[in-house]
């Protein structure tokens, strides 16, 4: 369950969380911000009920996908560069209207965490560590109150309702059981609260669908990307109850 503690001095800004596993296989932590300290501890998650083949099946697509972006972190910015620059006020306007504890699933290198307000309190989890290095840099000279934690979405290590909005950037294509990662914001986020998907969908274009066909062999072998996955689909069936969909850049984002 997520805890706040105070009076962290101000050196400790922008570290990466190290997590320690003890003898019973648990993982307890502390990831350190500008003044505060966010400690957490192992919270029943959708995993729990997961067989033990399902849950080899789901750390080999991980360790996967963390080595494809380890290996690309270095020009991750570069190569995404055109796609953020669409949704860059798109971005500005969601992102620096959410306040309280927010979840930032998939943060990456953290090229939007200037957009968020100076108020909220961020809490930015992915699974490869090179990215959240770069993230880590860009707060160097940041002010905001920001936690870097390696984490799997799949297993989210916090307690029921404990942030007041999920922010999810073109992350549910990666996955490899987007079920479950929504399993697990519904759990994580309080009752009312918004939670907001960014993501490139199925087309429901011909043409553009044609296209996502060709390309999509590309895509998993580089980021393990699924572009032809009906995310939106994958949200109504979750219960999520979604208020709007808009489609922001290429006609299919």
């Amino acid at each position: 369950m997520a805890k706040i503690k105070r009076n962290v001095p101000s050196r400790a800004k922008g570290k990466i969380l190290k997590r320690k596993t003890h003898s019973k296989g648990k993982t307890k932590g502390m990831v350190l911000s500008r003044k505060r300290a966010l400690t957490f501890e192992p919270a029943p998650s959708a995993a729990d009920s997961f067989s033990e083949d399902m849950l080899k099946i789901e750390q080999t697509h991980t360790r996967k996908t963390r080595k494809k972006y380890d290996r690309i972190s270095f020009i991750y910015d570069l190569f995404n560069g055109p796609i953020e620059h669409k949704l860059m006020n798109h971005r500005k306007n969601i992102l620096g209207s959410l306040r309280g504890r927010i979840l930032d699933i998939g943060i990456g290198s953290g090229k939007h965490l200037q957009y968020y307000s100076p108020k909220a309190e961020i809490v930015g989890i992915d699974i490869s560590e090179r990215m959240l290095a770069k993230a880590a840099a860009r707060l160097k000279n940041d002010h905001r109150h920001c936690y870097l934690i390696p984490m799997r979405a799949e297993k989210i290590t916090f307690g029921d309702n404990t942030f007041d909005a999920v922010f999810c950037g073109c992350m549910l294509c990666t996955v490899h059981n987007p079920a479950r990662v929504l399993s697990e914001i519904k759990r994580v986020a309080k009752p009312g609260k918004p939670v907001i998907f960014i993501e490139h969908v199925r087309s429901e274009r011909r043409g553009l669908r044609i296209l996502q066909k060709l390309a999509s062999p590309f895509f998993r072998m580089l980021l393990n990307d699924h572009v032809l996955r009906d995310t939106v689909q994958e949200i109504h069936k979750s219960g999520l109850h979604i208020r709007e969909v808009r489609n922001i850049a290429v006609g299919d984002v």
